[in-house]
């Protein structure tokens, strides 16, 4: 019999069991008393032994008498947990549940007690390294058990019944000025789910279309190749319009169901459902197309909701859309004159080569209502002393035609093709020969020009459409040029003096400008090389005089070289009250390569229109 099994049969002789009761003899009552506390003590300490001796804390430091903190505690667990309790009266300080975190006699007496148990001598209470080593030897990691995620249950999504409303779409508009061609959109439908998730799968539309020259209702398949529908940029599907699917009801309306595709609108959101067609892209005369609900019937569009049930929707009444397809023949080549066309200007003229393509006029052609090509453009050009050598029309920079500089010359054989909605920026370039030195030259394209032509879409041929003419600035040719480049200018208000009053508040303005000298050194320019001017209202010119002006550079300019030039500018008040936005302009420039200014020999007063300041009031 085991040590365990005789104790707890030592228990069972000090108890008499009456009819399934205890009953506690008379005698000696109390001291069994303390018999039963200490069993209890031991039966505690009994049932520890049956478990595996392990301890979570891993100890580091020797423990003694009068040591204290959690590792005392911990040791106190691990000798009650052990066969070595620190205390056996229930409740007591160093009981079970009852630890301490101070180490005195009882803790000393229970470690002696589990140190002799266990063969570690000598075996005096002493926590050092022997006991922490068997201690810590027990210490065993609790595991983890992982918790396995638990997986979000999504709760039944509940299809709901719903309906839509359809409204005819503000795109596409009606347009008088439609094109033949692919994807021509002619009709959408603004589509508003309501309930549920809507699925548009099916749309009736009645077609008519009208040859306008001939003013008769056509068959829309002699016009129509293909109807295709839209989400956004997205196509759903289309189909080819014929007799298989066009048909044509009793009141000599032509109609088509359309169907299988898919037009899905989220509950409660608005999206736009849109048709469009292919043509035919040659026709004798303009085709008017109109697209709306079917008349002959109800139920146009057909939706579905999350719930698979079908609804219907049909467009008002009078809502349709139409549209005016012109002719190849109707093509309109409309020419202008280009925002970007160059400023009068200095071009550097050399004594051997002369100058090449320098750009006279910039203008773009452009063709609607079908493709065009230009075949013909007349030019006046006007010069003084030696006109250019040579004038060249240009695509970029592709020659399209050269021409003699005669006052009124032609480019001929051009065929420039411009399809339909394009635009084309052209260039008239001239070469200037190097015998001449001063000269001026420039061109324009009349508004009529009669001997102007392009060919249409349909072979017949037209005269380009021209809202004024088309007028191109001076070039001056020199030997000798300052090439001017505008790069920023500024100007700011400066309030009177106080006490002094209006007239002596200003204006102080900068412009900053590059000057490039071709054909020799230029003088160094000063305020009396620049004439700068005051302008009012951006109209009137007040004189000159009324500014101080000052030029930053001291230096000559050589030939080839490029500096920049600061002009400051100050300008007091005129005190009369009467307040005006004025702002400093540069109104001439004298380049001096030896001659005297005041000769005036190389004035430019011209192409300086870029050449100003922002305006300020000044009183």
């Amino acid at each position: 019999m085991s040590n365990t099994l005789k104790r707890i049969s030592v228990i069972g002789l000090s108890l008499v069991m009456v009819s399934g009761v205890v009953v506690l003899p008379a005698a000696g009552q109390a001291s069994l008393q303390d018999q039963i506390a200490s069993l209890l003590a031991q039966i505690q300490a009994l049932q520890a032994q049956l478990q595996t001796p392990t301890t979570s804390t891993t100890f580091t430091s020797d423990l003694t008498v009068g040591s204290t903190g959690n590792d005392v505690k911990a040791l106190q667990q691990f000798l009650n947990a052990n066969g070595s309790p620190v205390s056996t009266v229930a409740g007591a300080p160093g009981h079970v549940g009852h630890e301490t975190t101070t180490f005195g006699p009882l803790t000393k007496a229970a470690l002696a007690k589990y140190q002799a148990s266990v063969g570690i001598s000598p075996a005096v209470g002493y926590f050092g390294p022997i006991t922490r080593a068997k201690v810590n030897s027990l210490a065993v990691v609790t595991p983890v058990t992982p918790v396995t995620p638990v997986t979000p249950v999504t709760p039944p999504v509940v299809a709901t019944e719903g309906s839509f409303t359809a409204t005819l779409a503000a795109v596409p508009s009606a347009n008088p000025n439609a094109s033949a061609g692919d994807n021509k959109s002619v009709i959408g439908v603004e589509v508003q789910a309501q309930g549920s998730a809507i699925i548009i799968n099916r749309a009736d539309w009645q077609i008519s279309v009208t040859n306008v020259g001939a003013g008769t209702t056509y068959n829309p398949t002699s016009f129509i190749k293909k109807i295709r529908v839209w989400d956004g940029s997205t196509e759903l599907g289309s189909v080819v319009l014929d007799s298989t699917n066009l048909n044509l009801d009793s009141s000599s309306r032509y109609w088509i169901r359309l169907s299988g595709f898919s037009f899905n609108v989220a509950k409660d959101a608005k999206k736009v459902l849109t048709f469009s067609i292919d043509t035919v892209t040659t026709i004798d005369n303009n085709r008017v197309v109109i697209f709306q609900d079917y008349a002959g019937g109800t139920n146009s569009l057909r939706g579905v909701d999350a719930q698979g049930t079908a609804s219907y929707a049909d467009l008002a009444a009078a809502d349709s859309r139409q549209h005016t397809f012109k002719s190849g023949g109707a093509s309109v080549l409309t020419l202008s004159t280009d925002t970007n066309n160059p400023l009068a200007r200095n071009v550097f003229l050399d004594g051997t080569s002369g100058t090449t393509r320098t750009e006279l006029l910039r203008f773009t052609a452009k063709s609607t209502e079908g493709a065009s090509v230009l075949r013909t453009l007349a030019v006046s050009s006007t010069y003084t002393s030696v006109q250019p050598s040579i004038l060249a029309l240009y695509d970029g920079d592709t020659v399209l035609a050269s021409a003699s500089t005669a006052n009124h010359t032609v480019f001929t054989n051009i065929e420039l093709n411009i399809p339909q909605d394009t635009t084309k920026t052209l260039t008239i370039a001239a070469n200037f020969p190097s015998t001449g030195n001063g000269m001026v030259a420039s061109v324009s394209v009349p508004a009529a020009a009669g001997n102007s032509s392009y060919r249409k879409a349909d072979g017949s041929t037209g005269t380009p459409t021209a809202a004024s003419a088309m007028n191109g600035n001076d070039v001056y040719a020199r030997r000798t040029a300052a090439i001017l480049t505008f790069v920023s200018a500024s100007n700011t208000y400066k309030a009177g003096t106080t006490g002094v009053g209006a007239v002596s508040s200003s204006m102080d303005g900068i412009l900053i400008f590059k000057v490039k000298a071709m054909g020799g050194t230029l003088t160094l320019p000063t305020s009396g090389a620049v004439l700068i001017g005051v302008a009012s209202d951006g109209t009137a010119t007040i004189a000159a005089t009324a500014v101080a002006v000052s030029v930053n550079d001291t230096q000559n300019i050589p030939d080839g070289a490029e500096r920049t030039i600061t002009i400051t500018a100050n300008r007091l008040a005129t005190g009369t009250g009467s307040a005006a936005f004025q702002r400093f302009n540069l109104e001439a420039f004298y380049s001096n390569f030896g001659a005297a200014i005041a000769a005036n020999v190389y004035l430019q007063n011209y192409g300086l229109g870029d050449f100003k300041t922002p305006s300020v009031i000044l009183p």
